[in-house]
């Protein structure tokens, strides 16, 4: 949570990518969605740390800890499994959506291809054509 910015600038720094779409793609996020994307984090970062023995504490009380900003409480319970959690999850989402799009992005430029050369063969006819009568005449 949060550090999703910084690893997407530095992936896109190594990549030669665009800083500021790497920022606006991270920034874009859907509301109806955060419960659930940090919901399998949470429970994936269990699952890693802790396999089926999840640790049983205290219940947390998120918005207390957050107004007293203790954040030495927050990290255990909360912010390591979610932060090993989110490791693969994002791995995974990332190739997916990378793939995908390469696929998108393929399918475009041949199509973007075949439509110039198709142009340019209706240029050449006309050009042709074009110039036939003009010389006979």
């Amino acid at each position: 949570m949060g550090f999703h910015f910084f690893i997407a600038a530095g992936l896109a720094w190594c990549l030669g990518g665009n800083l500021v779409a790497s920022a606006i793609g991270t920034a874009i996020g859907n509301p109806l969605t955060f419960p659930f994307i940090w919901g399998a984090t949470l429970e994936t970062g269990r699952m890693i740390l802790y396999g089926g023995d999840i640790p049983q504490g205290a219940p947390i009380h998120l918005g207390k800890m957050l107004s007293h900003l203790e954040f030495s409480q927050l990290w255990e319970p909360l912010l390591k499994p979610m932060s090993i959690g989110a490791l693969p999850l994002g791995i995974t989402f990332a190739l997916v959506f990378y793939f995908l799009t390469r696929w998108a992005v393929f399918g475009f430029r041949e199509q973007r291809r075949k439509r110039l050369a198709e142009r340019a063969r209706r240029r050449a006819n006309q050009q042709a054509f074009g110039a036939g009568t003009a010389t006979s005449s």
